[in-house]
This record gives C-alpha cells, structure tokens and sequence, in this order.
C-alpha cells in the first residue's frame, strides 16, 4: 500500500520461502511477479539515452527496483497445489496464466476454460466454488452471457436443489443465507440482464445490507463483504424505480469506499444524472467536475456537463 516495491519484494520472499504452503502469500508473490514482470520505462527521452550508454539517476532507481519471474511465481503455485489441492490457489493460478497469455483466440480459451471444468467436476454440473465462480466470471469475459447463466444457474441447482420444490427464483430468495455473497451477486448480474427489477433489487439488497456487520447497523452501512460494484448497482435499481434518495445516499456512500479513479469516476457520473433528473443543477455540474477530474476521459459526463455549460 505504501509502494514500497523492495520490502514487499523481500517480506514476499521470505514468508513464500519459509511457509512454501501459505495460499495468500503465494498468490501475493504472484501478483507481484505480474506487476513487476509489466514495469517498463520505454519513454522516448529513455530510449535514446539508453542508445547513447548513458543511464540516468531515475534509470539506476528504476533498473534496481526489485523483479521476479512469473514462471517462477507459478511454479511455485504448481508445486503447492500439488501438495495441498487448494482450490483458491489453483484458480489464481489459473488467472495469473490468463494474463500472461495474450495470444490464444477465443476458442483455445474458451477449451481450455471447459477443460479446467472436467478435471474439477464434483458430480453433474457441480464444481468447487472457486472453479464455479472463475468459470462463470471467464464466461463473462469471453462475452458469453448465456453460456455463463446457464452454468452458474445449473451449478446453483446441483449445489442447493433449487428449483426442486418451488420455483427456482423463489427457492434462491428463501436461501439466500445459505449463499456466499459471490453467488447472491452473480444471481443479482443475471436477474438484471434478463430484466426481473424485483428479483434484482431484492439479491442486491441482501449482498449489500445483509451480509457481514452491515445487518446490525439497519441496513445504513455497505457490507464489507459486497463489493462496491454491487452497491452502485443497487442505486442505478434504486434511481430507476423512483428511489432517488436512497440512490444519492447509496452513490454517495460507495464513492467514498472505490479506491479505483475510474469507479468514482462513473459513480459521481451516476450520482450527477440523479441529480440531473431532481433538477438539481448545481449538484449535477460539481458532482459532472468531479467525475472528469478523477477520470477526464470519461466522454458521459463531459457531455452532459456541456448540457449545462451551453
């Protein structure tokens, strides 16, 4: 966190060395090995004092920051797995290969992505939960919406019997304190897609305010177990269906939890277009400067402030 790159470089080092098992730092060392394996400093002023054997102070900063090998981050991932089968593991393995493969069509991928799901098969169409989530989450990359519903919806099934009884909405409603909060928001993803408001608002509700500490504080706090992309999602629900203060008060709490420039970015976006349609103009034209000042690339927001600065 405070990018200091040398001493997470040797802590990683050292904890991976000492505990070869330890799941949370192997993944970390691999993070680590992918970041520092993208470090580049190919600026043409660089270049050509490069060319010219002439090396700055910040190209000796730069060329000494500390580097490891992904091949060596993931056979070190490999050989854990293969002593402990843990299924976090393998599928951080299995992400950290994704990355670095860019050059495989969508069709190698996609084989490779229903391979993975053969070897890992508990029974028909039921998988560990790691595979289940990144197999759906791959699906979803790969832009295979249907593909990815119809595997999370069957694996639900085979998991929880959903569906067997009663209707297979209303069994997920009624279980939904069975569910890791993963599974609540990709049911959540794919009641939207298909347009069901009620069904949507209700799973998102339960990932935001019913999870984790959250229900104790009366449904005010954002669950430290939903992540911030669940809780814009809720307000867009909340702001369509008339909801327009509980939408800015939702926005406004999630814009203070992104860490990411480019979410907060879209949120005070969302949050000035509610704004925008409470007449609100003033609000709408700090939230519109803001959102462009965190990311002025985004091409929604400096439209619509032109709305306002014409």
């Amino acid at each position: 966190q405070r990018n200091d790159e040398r001493a997470a470089y040797n802590t990683l080092t050292f904890v991976t060395q000492k505990w070869p098992d330890f799941a949370p730092a192997l993944i970390a060392y691999g993070n680590f090995a992918y970041n520092s394996s993208r470090r580049v400093m190919d600026d043409p002023l660089t270049k050509s004092l490069r060319d010219a054997g002439v090396v700055s102070t910040d190209m000796k900063r730069f060329d000494s920051l500390p580097r490891v090998s992904v091949s060596d981050a993931l056979l070190r991932m490999k050989e854990s797995i293969a002593r402990t089968h843990n299924d976090s593991l393998y599928v951080a393995a299995l992400e950290l290969e994704d990355k670095i493969d860019d050059s495989s069509d969508e069709r190698t991928r996609l084989g490779r992505l229903y391979r993975v799901l053969e070897r890992n098969a508990l029974d028909t169409d039921l998988y560990p939960a790691e595979i289940a989530q990144y197999a759906t989450h791959s699906l979803l990359r790969l832009d295979r919406r249907n593909e990815a519903r119809d595997l999370f919806k069957k694996y639900l099934i085979a998991r929880y019997k959903f569906g067997v009884e009663r209707d297979f909405e209303e069994d997920l409603v009624l279980n939904l304190n069975k569910m890791p909060v993963w599974e609540v928001e990709y049911s959540a993803y794919f009641a939207a897609a298909q347009k069901n408001t009620d069904l949507t608002k209700r799973l998102y509700e339960y990932a935001v305010y019913e999870t984790g500490f959250s229900e104790a504080h009366g449904q005010s706090e954002i669950s430290p177990a939903a992540a911030t992309e669940s809780a814009v999602n809720l307000a867009m629900v909340y702001s369509s269906t008339g909801f327009k203060d509980k939408a800015l008060e939702l926005y406004g709490r999630a814009q203070s939890r992104a860490s990411d420039n480019y979410l907060k970015s879209e949120i005070m976006y969302q949050l000035a277009c509610v704004y925008d349609s409470k007449r609100e103009e003033a609000a709408a034209v700090k939230s519109l400067e803001y959102s462009l000042y965190l990311n002025p690339a985004n091409g929604k927001a400096r439209l619509l402030l032109q709305k306002y600065k014409n």
